[in-house]
């Protein structure tokens, strides 16, 4: 008599969703035939996972796309820096990112909570996935002016000037990065954007100069441009990014912004007074 291997609902859900195994691969993960996984899925209710040319449908909330708001300017600005267009799939908007924090704010912006799919890299970390199938927030998308292969073709969008730091923060939580560095024992802040399009990091550098008069560089590195605030322009930049507490945005990169302003503060509370002479 053969005996019959047990297959919990836990452990397929593991491997079809979260590991993203098909039928067959996990019929040999577990040794026993497709036909038995596919039964098993049966019995359980489990939907089969859509294939890669139709994305699971996560219909974005009419309300949030009727007019622009601060957290939807920040999720154009995680799509613009680290999303994705699919040229193959219309409606598909994919957005990746190796920080669950991250994704977890990403579809709290947009009001989904769509399926999360996660890819071991070569480094070992896990890539994180969410594949949003909405023609509505794919054209939004596309009348802000982006575009499947984007990355080295990207221009001017169409951001309205009230959400354009909300816009930023997103470009900078998506693609950018915030640290500190010390000069003769001075705290220095840098704030820097990178793109694979001169044209994109140009246009950013002239509308934030445009709307603050805050200085940046663009620097050509090898495969990439990036735009760098530096000193105190990195941190007029970053006063002007989170001008309140409770905008959307990533801790851990707001954290060093603050962590910043504590040095600051410390130094100047140590700085001796010298009194002036006429």
């Amino acid at each position: 008599m053969t005996q019959r291997v047990t297959i919990t609902e836990t452990e397929l859900r593991e491997l079809y969703y979260q590991q993203g195994l098909n039928q067959d691969q996990i019929a040999q993960r577990l040794g026993v035939s497709q036909t038995t996984v596919w039964r098993r899925m049966a019995d359980f209710g489990l939907l089969a996972r859509p294939s890669r040319l139709a994305a699971p449908e996560h219909l974005v909330p009419p309300r949030i796309l009727e007019n622009w708001t601060p957290p939807l300017a920040y999720v154009v600005g995680l799509v613009t820096t680290d999303g994705c267009l699919k040229s193959d799939q219309p409606k598909v908007v994919d957005f990746s990112s190796t920080d669950q924090v991250l994704i977890d704010l990403y579809q709290c912006c947009l009001g989904i909570a769509a399926h999360v799919i996660s890819v071991r890299q070569r480094t070992g970390r896990q890539l994180l996935s969410v594949k949003v199938s909405d023609a509505a927030y794919r054209g939004f998308l596309t009348d802000v002016g982006l575009k499947p292969n984007k990355s080295c073709i990207l221009g001017a969008l169409n951001i309205p000037v009230a959400v354009f730091p909300d816009f930023l923060r997103g470009c900078v939580d998506g693609d950018g990065s915030i640290w500190i560095t010390q000069r003769q024992g001075h705290p220095l802040l840098g704030i820097q954007i990178a793109s694979g399009s001169e044209a994109f990091v140009a246009w950013l550098q002239d509308t934030v100069a445009r709307l603050t008069s805050i200085v940046s560089h663009i620097y050509r590195r090898e495969r990439r441009w990036d735009l760098r605030f530096n000193a105190c322009y990195a941190d007029a930049l970053a006063e002007w990014m989170y001008y309140t507490s409770d905008v959307p945005h990533l801790p851990r990169k707001r954290a060093v912004w603050e962590k910043y302003r504590l040095m600051v503060a410390s130094q100047e509370r140590k700085a001796p007074f010298v009194m002036d002479k006429d």
